[in-house]
């Protein structure tokens, strides 16, 4: 009773639902099998009358919309008048296929635009891409390359899209995701400013929470460019949440996005936060920037490589005696690093007397490594209070977040398409991964 009108009459409502009902119904008796036998055939029968369903929902509920006549003239958004010029068909692509929506389209004289009421009804379209649309190819890109993006998203989802519109669609998406980020540093530098009340961090309370950060060279915009990458982590009964941010930013500004990265995995409200990272300058400038006061861990593999560089230099590698000589030396280092005993280390390799210039010059390097880095190599003291003392984490990162998908055979980059990539394989990648249709309804907006 509550679908009839007075009068008896049935409710537009009642009537959209009997016409999909019947659409429906003629569809299975004609998709219907007498007889399917296995599992495979059961499995496509049903995906393939599902398919069918979802088109026929999507062309009533399209058509119900109408073409937004609104009379001769409507509302343009200036105040003025516009004034109604004809039909205008235009192409939508959604997660059910294409379809072509005929739509009323109105021009002012006034601010000299066009508009139609429909497309304001149907919300952000990305060209002919709708939203949900948009956040697939996001996701499919940021795993594979275009043109085999758009092969696997054909096959998977049956939506049919070009390299070159996915392309447009990732750098779209990876574009918003870096304004999104540059939002998250604002607030968080208002904040420090007492702009902003001192909160709980976005994704709470840690425990322990390590840092760290390194660099990975891309080829783009014609050069060879080096790509930065950070991670927030803590370890999790066994398991890894690793949290990422990329970009080609010079190492300023990556700094301050380093710490931005460590604010959102909870940083502000866990006294117990680390970097780890290798020997590199820039590194360590940043990290004593915002994190002087954290507990901060040379990775104790390269260290290792820098002794066994002096260990060739010293003993020799041309022979079995040469190389067991030296690998006698570096493990016994290697050792008293473990035991906290670095200022040990740092007397046995001045007390080398080099021989050649090669010897002292890099028995010169590698003291000044050590002693500048004396208080990042306590490695009894980190791992018992539950440390990293090797950046494996990172390094996995690097090629997970930025190897895997930016550097294979062939590829080049423009650096706006660079940029928006790192932003997209980081989120990826991370645990705390985005809402991608929420991501690509608001780049869409934005666009």
């Amino acid at each position: 009773m509550g679908d009839l009108l007075d009068g008896g009459k049935l409710s537009e409502r009642e009537v959209q639902i009997r016409r999909i009902l019947k659409r429906v119904e003629e569809n299975l008796r004609r998709e219907w099998d007498e007889e399917p036998t296995t599992l495979d055939e059961i499995e496509d029968e049903s995906q393939r009358i599902g398919e069918a369903v979802k088109e026929i929902i999507e062309e009533e509920r399209l058509d119900h919309k109408g073409t937004g006549y609104a009379g001769v003239h409507c509302p343009c958004s200036c105040g003025a008048p516009a004034r109604f010029i004809g039909m205008y068909a235009r192409r939508l692509v959604t997660r059910s296929g294409e379809r072509r929506v005929l739509r009323a389209y109105y021009h002012c004289v006034s601010c000299r635009k066009g508009l139609c009421p429909l497309d304001a009804q149907l919300g952000p379209v990305f060209g002919c891409f709708s939203v949900q649309v948009c956040a697939l190819a996001t996701r499919f890109s940021s795993y594979l390359p275009f043109g085999q993006a758009c092969r696997e998203m054909e096959e998977v989802c049956g939506v049919r899209i070009s390299p070159s519109s996915m392309r447009r669609i990732a750098l779209l998406n990876g574009l918003q995701m870096e304004k999104d980020w540059s939002a998250k540093e604002a607030d968080l530098w208002q904040q420090k400013e007492g702009a902003l009340p001192k909160d709980v961090a976005p994704r709470g309370r840690v425990k322990q929470l390590h840092v760290s950060l390194d660099g990975v060279m891309v080829f783009c915009g014609g050069e060879w460019r080096e790509a930065k990458l950070g991670v927030a982590y803590q370890n999790k009964h066994g398991q890894i949440e690793a949290n990422y941010y990329g970009t080609l930013a010079r190492s300023e500004a990556f700094g301050r996005r380093l710490r931005t990265l460590a604010y959102v995995n909870g940083a502000d409200h866990c006294a117990n936060v680390a970097v780890v990272a290798d020997g590199s300058v820039w590194i360590w400038l940043e990290a004593g920037k915002y994190f002087a006061t954290k507990t901060q861990v040379l990775d104790f593999y390269h260290v290792s490589e820098h002794l066994w560089k002096l260990a060739r230099l010293r003993f020799g590698d041309r022979t079995q005696t040469d190389r067991r000589k030296g690998a006698a030396w570096v493990s016994h280092q290697k050792e008293r690093l473990l035991e906290d005993e670095a200022e040990a280390v740092i007397r046995s390799i001045a007390r080398w007397s080099a021989k050649t210039q090669e010897q002292r010059d890099e028995q010169r390097k590698l003291l000044a490594y050590l002693r500048e880095h004396r208080r990042r190599l306590r490695y009894k003291t980190f791992r018992a209070a539950g440390w990293h003392i090797g950046s494996g984490v990172m390094e996995a990162g690097c090629k997970a977040v930025v190897q895997s998908r930016m550097k294979g055979a062939g590829m080049r980059w423009s650096e706006q398409g660079a940029q928006a990539m790192l932003h997209l394989r980081a989120a990826v990648c991370s645990e705390h991964r985005p809402n991608f249709v929420d991501l690509a309804c608001r780049a869409t907006l934005a666009a």
